[in-house]
């Protein structure tokens, strides 16, 4: 295939990638792509900036396109890239199929969205209002999902958008839930904890659900949020954490008739009694004023605790991260800036290795750190992930908060970050092109308002995102995986040909119709 450009009108480039003929070809409407579809089934995007920088240094040809799609079950016959979007392909194939593909900056443009509770007329109306705060995947397909008012819902996202959860724990609508923590291990769901306070006595609320020590507790039994097991607590709990085995739980909060005093605790949740084993014993006099809002177990280490806290409404959060066998948090070991003092708390996630944590708050960017446990636990930074460009269509002030962030299970160099103006943008942390100040990261926008809890399957395939949005925007589903979204496109076209099909689209047979090529 050869591509001429005005940069070299006499110096052709010879573009060597694909494995048989090359039967279609289409520029993108800004110019910038070029796709080449093939009889080897494939796909190929090409980069124009890059073609015309390897001509001007004198390379005659180029061997490694951008990207390669895989789908079609036959030769490409046909692509096109829709004159609105540079970034959207439309292909077509002797399989008979029409596929839609979605290049750089998009994923599943149009993700799948579930009601809730369509059957229950009630319970619909009750929950359409409601904000969904927590969200984890349990296995392949159900995931759960927490509520502001303390209802716990499990769906099967592989069902119709339309279908019936599982009702867990059914909520009150004079409780406001602040924080919520799942335990999840082999695809079974273990243990939930979920604090807050009723709204208008402020009796507080800390409870655990406890699948391994009460028999009343199963995905198949709904219990009232009054029945759940007590956790004595004497502070409005803000943040919550399961260590990796689901024995401790990290929990950190205020004093329920003033936030200047804050106080930080790990329980013993191995038995139906949970009870205190760590709490944090202030020394320093700053450590009195010390305000820990966030707290993360990490993934690999049972004992390894991160702590997000400012002083005095500072711009700067201090992170610490501590062995909680020992006696209290070491010192600061990483600083996150914020923007407004303690207005946001700061977001804080491993990946799932344990080897990163990221952080993230109102100051728009999201900072990733190194883990190093190598002698006392230490976080050293690697680098600031900037806010996207911002929208002109919305207030500038603090729609670019990070409101969540979550790492890819299955990638652990792709990480998640919803904001507080609906939008999600994912990282791919696996090469240096993120280092680049022109890297944009892909941006999901379907939610309008804030996104309150990501997670990834444990095949890293699918995102699932919830939010304060209404009923049939509070929960979506992303397609991640290009493979996946192949698939799915496969599913929804994709009819299987018979044997005399197959001889007559194959070209072995005389077609009574349409020739089978074009």
């Amino acid at each position: 295939m050869l591509l001429q450009t005005s940069d070299a009108p006499d110096q052709p480039m010879i573009l060597k990638a694909h494995k048989d003929n090359v039967r279609t070809l289409a520029f993108n409407s800004d110019s910038t792509l070029l796709a080449s579809g093939s009889e080897d089934q494939t796909i190929r995007i090409w980069d124009l900036e890059e073609i015309s920088n390897n001509i001007k240094a004198g390379k005659k040809e180029i061997s490694n396109s951008k990207q390669l799609l895989h789908g079609h079950k036959y030769g490409v016959c046909s692509v096109a890239f829709d004159p609105k979007d540079p970034q959207r392909l439309v292909s077509c194939s002797w399989d008979r199929t029409i596929r839609f593909w979605y290049l750089e900056g998009h994923i599943d443009a149009e993700p799948k969205s579930f009601i809730d509770f369509p059957k229950n007329p009630k319970n619909k109306e009750k929950m359409e209002k409601l904000d969904a705060i927590a969200t984890s995947f349990i296995n392949k397909n159900e995931v759960i999902i927490g509520y502001r008012n303390g209802t716990i819902i499990i769906r099967d996202i592989s069902k119709p958008s339309n279908s019936e959860p599982k009702l867990l724990v059914s909520g009150s609508e004079d409780v406001d839930i602040y924080a919520i923590a799942f335990d999840i291990k082999y695809n079974n769901l273990q243990k939930i904890a979920i604090s807050g306070e009723y709204k208008n006595t402020h009796k507080l609320i800390n409870k655990l659900w406890d699948a391994e020590n009460n028999k009343n507790h199963n995905i198949n039994t709904t219990v009232h949020l009054d029945e759940l097991s007590e956790i004595l607590v004497n502070f409005l709990v803000k943040s919550l954490s399961f260590n990796s085995n689901g024995t401790k739980l990290a929990l950190t909060g205020h004093d329920p008739s003033s936030d200047e005093k804050w106080d930080l605790q790990v329980w013993d949740v191995t038995n139906s009694e949970p009870h205190l084993i760590k709490p944090f014993k202030k020394v320093k006099p700053e450590e009195f004023q010390w305000k820990v809002t966030t707290v993360a177990f990490s993934p690999r280490e049972e004992n390894l605790l991160a702590v997000a806290g400012n002083v005095d409404d500072k711009d700067e959060v201090d992170i610490r991260l501590w062995n909680i066998t020992t006696e209290q948090p070491p010192d600061p070991s990483g600083t996150h800036k914020k923007r407004y003092g303690g207005k946001a708390p700061v977001i804080l996630v491993f990946s799932p290795d344990g080897k990163q944590l990221a952080s993230g708050s109102d100051s728009d960017d999201i900072t990733l750190w190194k883990v190093d446990l190598d002698k006392e636990p230490q976080l050293t930074e690697i680098t600031h992930l900037p806010k996207p460009p911002e929208d002109p269509q919305k207030l500038p002030t603090y729609n670019f908060w990070i409101t969540s962030l979550a790492f890819n299970n299955h990638h652990h160099k792709q990480l998640a970050s919803g904001r507080y103006d609906g939008s999600i943008q994912v990282w791919d942390l696996d090469s240096d092109h993120w280092k680049d100040e022109n890297y944009k990261p892909k941006i999901l926008k379907h939610h309008e308002e804030r996104v309150n809890a990501l997670t990834f399957s444990k095949d890293g395939e699918t995102l699932v995102s919830v939010s304060n949005d209404d009923s049939e925007k509070k929960l979506l589903v992303w397609t991640i995986s290009t493979k996946k979204l192949a698939e799915k496109l496969n599913k929804r076209l994709y009819s299987e040909l018979n044997p005399e099909e197959q001889e007559e689209y194959l070209g072995r047979k005389k077609s009574t119709g349409l020739d089978s090529r074009p």
